[in-house]
């Protein structure tokens, strides 16, 4: 209270996954983790309710790189480390910490902690990501837009978009380390560049190019590799920093979720009723959740880590 922070970074180091939530208990046995809402909560009460926005968060952990999850955190905080896929837990924060000085800006450190994680990783199939937080809500913008549009004429296009979900950049949601179609996590900069090559029609193109557009400005620094790991090869040449959530079929415990709104983006956005539109059935009362298991922590170094005061 004597001497307050002029500025605050935030690391979260632990299992994720992006429409769960992040830091499994590993010693309970019962599978418990914070979930989305939780850590919205958590972050209200300590930025004092958005009056006092942390300049860095940093998830690192698997998965957790969705616009959905960036927009949770709106309010909370002005810059997002993330990673579209799996993270490797490598640890760098002496690494990280060596980039501070009297004059590093937020948006330097985000984008500094992004370069010095994928160079600690080299070698390693990896993607990671700095986010603009104050470009968020044109994202939202955006996507909304988009799927206003593609909702216009759905029947026509239907084979269109599954195509071309199909051929989009996925995520390692399910069956880990094996990226395929059942996967749900999708690069959102991927499937708006082939919804404007596939698609028909000058609206949808249009908004498509918008959301190409403000994602671009939405991620401040973004790195990715594709590579191979033990038996498992890793295709990730599509990434571009921010995934977004689009299932092959509906049905199952991250679809019940997500339409009961446990994102502020479903709320705000037109996203899930374009999937509901597109999946062509109305909006289910979500499931009892089963718990979806532990996502794996990767290359994993136990180390402490102690607050770093400059002055």
């Amino acid at each position: 209270e004597t001497y307050p922070a002029e500025h605050t970074y935030l690391a979260l180091a632990d299992h994720g996954r992006g429409t769960s939530g992040i830091a499994w208990d590993d010693t309970s046995g019962a599978g418990e983790f914070i979930t989305v809402a939780e850590l919205g909560t958590a972050l209200r009460e300590i930025t004092q309710e958005g009056t006092a926005p942390l300049d860095v968060v940093h998830y690192d952990a698997c998965l957790m790189g969705m616009v959905e999850n960036g927009y949770q955190l709106r309010d909370y905080a002005d810059f997002m480390v993330t990673s579209e896929n799996l993270g490797w837990s490598t640890f760098a924060y002496p690494q990280y910490a060596a980039l501070v000085t009297a004059t590093t800006t937020p948006r330097a450190l985000a984008a500094g902690v992004a370069d010095t994680y994928f160079d600690s990783v080299s070698g390693y199939p990896s993607t990671i990501a700095a986010w603009d937080l104050g470009q968020v809500t044109p994202l939202l913008d955006a996507v909304t837009s988009l799927a206003t549009a593609l909702q216009t004429d759905l029947d026509a296009n239907q084979y269109h978009i599954q195509n071309t979900r199909t051929a989009t950049q996925k995520f390692d949601s399910q069956d880990y380390f094996t990226l395929d179609d059942q996967d749900e996590y999708i690069d959102l900069y991927d499937f708006a560049r082939l919804v404007k090559q596939n698609v028909p029609g000058t609206a949808v193109k249009s908004a498509a190019q918008v959301v190409m557009n403000t994602v671009d400005a939405f991620v401040v620094a973004e790195h990715h590799a594709s590579g191979r790991y033990k038996n498992h090869y890793l295709d990730l040449d599509d990434a571009h920093g921010v995934s977004i959530y689009f299932p092959a079929a509906p049905g199952g415990w991250d679809y019940s979720r997500y339409l009961a709104h446990v994102f502020d983006f479903t709320i705000d956005s037109e996203w899930d009723e374009f999937l509901l539109s597109y999946f062509g059935i109305t909006r289910i009362v979500p499931t009892v959740p089963v718990n979806p298991g532990v996502p794996p922590v990767l290359e994993v170094r136990y180390r402490v880590y102690l607050p770093l005061v400059l002055r």
